[in-house]
This record gives C-alpha cells, sequence and structure tokens, in this order.
C-alpha cells in the first residue's frame, strides 16, 4: 500500500483539498484615532494609520470603559474653551468690554438677555456635534484619550451627537441624576448614552 499523501490524508479525516487560512476573529483599534476595525485590516478606515498586529475580541473591544471622573474633567476642559471662545466673539461684535462683561455677570440686577442664551446654546450645540461627529471626541476628550462611539464601536453620526446633546439637558433637569448612572452602571453610561446608543470609552 502506497503511503497517503497530505491530500489522502485530509480525506480520510473528512476534509477536502487544503484548509484555508483562517482569519482571526475580534476586532483591531487604530492607535491615532481609536476607530475600532475589523481583524482583516492593515490600515484604519477612518484615518488611513496602519493598524496594529493586535487582534482583540470582540468582548475586549467593548470593554475599557471611561469613567465619571475623567469625563467630567474632559467636560470642564471643554467649558473652558467655550467660554474662552464665546467672550472673544461677544468683544468682537459689541461694544462691551472683559471688565463690563465681568461686572454684568456678577450683578444680580442685570437683564436676562435671550440672544446671548441663544448665541450660547448655538455655539456649543455646533461644537459637540461637529467634534463628536467628525472625530469622536471634543478637545477635552483628546486631551484625556477617551473617545465617543456607538454600542457596536461604530463611529457616532452628526444627528446622533446631536441628539447626545439635547440629552444632555435631560441630565441637567433632573438635578444631574443622568450622570449619576455613569459611576453606577457597569458600562459607566450616562443617561444621555442610553437614549443615544453610545459609550464612552479609553483609547
Amino acid at each position: 500500500m502506497e503511503n497517503a499523501g497530505p491530500e489522502d490524508t485530509g480525506r480520510e479525516s473528512g476534509q477536502t483539498g487544503t484548509d484555508p487560512v483562517a482569519l482571526p476573529s475580534g476586532k483591531k483599534t487604530c492607535t491615532g484615532c481609536g476607530t475600532v476595525n475589523e481583524a482583516s485590516s492593515a490600515y484604519c478606515y477612518r484615518c488611513g494609520l496602519g493598524l496594529p498586529t493586535e487582534v482583540r475580541s470582540e468582548a475586549e473591544s467593548m470593554e475599557n470603559p471611561a469613567g465619571f471622573w475623567i469625563r467630567f474633567l474632559a467636560f470642564i476642559l471643554d467649558q473652558v474653551l467655550l467660554s474662552v471662545v464665546g467672550i472673544s466673539i461677544s468683544l468682537l461684535v459689541t461694544d462691551l468690554t472683559l471688565a463690563d462683561m465681568l461686572a454684568r455677570a456678577i450683578d444680580p440686577e442685570a437683564p436676562f438677555l435671550w440672544n446671548e442664551l441663544l448665541t450660547t446654546f448655538a455655539l456649543e450645540a455646533g461644537y459637540w456635534t461637529i467634534t463628536i461627529g467628525t472625530w469622536g471626541r471634543t478637545a477635552g476628550k483628546a486631551l484625556l484619550r477617551i473617545k465617543v462611539t456607538r454600542v457596536d464601536g461604530s463611529n457616532v453620526s452628526y444627528p446622533r451627537s446631536f441628539v447626545r446633546y439635547l440629552a444632555y439637558y435631560i441630565s441637567w433637569f433632573t438635578l444631574g441624576l443622568g450622570f449619576l448612572t455613569i459611576p453606577l452602571s457597569p458600562r459607566k453610561k450616562g443617561l444621555h448614552d442610553l437614549v443615544c446608543d453610545t459609550r464612552v470609552i479609553r483609547t
């Protein structure tokens, strides 16, 4: 009897032909922008950066959520940036000086200006919608290396980013209870994350 070759051995074991090379299951996370890519990808589909060879399982790619305090610090950094931009715009388009603005801010009898409220809303809504929809992170989140994604790891669209910003007000109107769900939930999700099916992760 002739010696069985590789093909004959495969037939005896119930297999036919040569086994295809199995692609690893899981995901690859871009070290540049934090986007989750397929395991077979060599380059990030979001930013084009070469991906690491390490493949993480689906479960691992969903881990490493950002906690309450790092998200709170990112929010403070963003508010400082928006305040500087807002004050700069006001100084350019009005006759007020910085001293006038500070005096009016601490004056309890100063009239409430709806145009300033609407300007502030437009500035903040545009900032959060564009930054989260484009990069998945604001300036504050970028500095602290955290990112907003959908639950499945995909990017957040502009409409969803806008709705997520509006959902912040739900948390404010409930005296901050919507933000307290972040430290209390296993996935560190705020009420706005639950509403919009998003999560915030460390990258």
